[in-house]
């Protein structure tokens, strides 16, 4: 069975930056992906098209080009007509709890709460070095498996080949 790994929007947003070391890197986590479970959330993807209109407001030639690459990623990733994860009620409770306890800003809140109430997941993949290395956050996901709302651990990192988490 494949690790189910959840993306934060810093893979998209590196790949379309225009940015060649950005989007090597993007390219080098693509082909690692490639053996895992993919999970956008819509929230992510929310992210991503807030970026992309700011950055692109006054250049359309440029918005539809960001697009197009942003479609082609999402096409590579995740099959066609697959249902992408929505912020539910359920996910304020754990958003609110490391907004005010771990001092995570909320979009960042939202998408972690998103991937530690999948009781199956196993990454999320970040380049947030706060969400990587908040132990509160470990603290959290430990008390979830605890008390059975998880199965395994959540591996927070922006390399899944690579073990940078803490205690872990």
């Amino acid at each position: 069975m494949k690790d189910t790994a959840y993306i934060d929007s810093v893979y998209f947003l590196d790949y379309i930056s225009g940015d060649h070391t950005k989007k090597k890197y993007a390219e080098k986590l693509k082909r690692r992906l490639r053996s895992f479970n993919i999970v956008i959330p819509q929230i992510v993807l929310g992210e991503i098209l807030t970026v992309i209109i700011r950055d692109n407001i006054d250049d359309l030639t440029g918005l539809k080009k960001k697009m197009d690459i942003l479609a082609k990623e999402l096409a590579d990733l995740v099959e066609p007509g697959e249902c992408l994860p929505v912020l539910e009620n359920k996910h304020i409770v754990h958003a609110h709890h490391f907004m005010n306890a771990c001092g995570i800003m909320p979009t960042d809140a939202f998408i972690l709460a998103i991937a530690i109430d999948d009781p199956d997941s196993d990454y999320l993949i970040t380049d947030d070095i706060q969400l990587s290395t908040t132990e509160s956050i470990y603290e959290y996901e430990g008390k979830l498996r605890d008390d059975g709302k998880r199965n395994k651990i959540l591996k927070i990192t922006d390399d899944p080949g690579v073990r940078r988490y803490p205690g872990r």
